[in-house]
């Protein structure tokens, strides 16, 4: 692994305890991060980005998140915690 890639890594484990600590703005700027950097980290940021949208009533920006995490991953637990919100967000 790369400086990079434990930067993108370090960056969404940061953005996790930020969001458990309910710090959403910081928690929202380490997963962009993550999210843009490399493909391994790309699809747990994304994840990540969609709760935090769905917490805070944006649940268009969710949509958008938690369908690229379920088109991406299908068949993986990501993928279906996905479909899972978008669900919630369907009723």
């Amino acid at each position: 692994q790369g400086v990079a890639e434990f930067a993108d890594q370090a960056s969404l484990f940061l953005g996790i305890a930020e969001l458990r600590l309910s710090r959403l703005p910081e928690a929202r700027q380490n997963f962009e991060r993550a999210a843009a950097g490399e493909a391994s980290w790309r699809v747990p940021a994304t994840y990540y980005l969609g709760v935090i949208a769905f917490q805070e009533g944006r649940y268009d920006d969710a949509v958008l998140h938690f369908e690229e995490v379920a088109q991406a991953q299908p068949g993986t637990d990501i993928g279906r915690e996905a479909s899972v919100f978008l669900a919630a967000i369907d009723k």
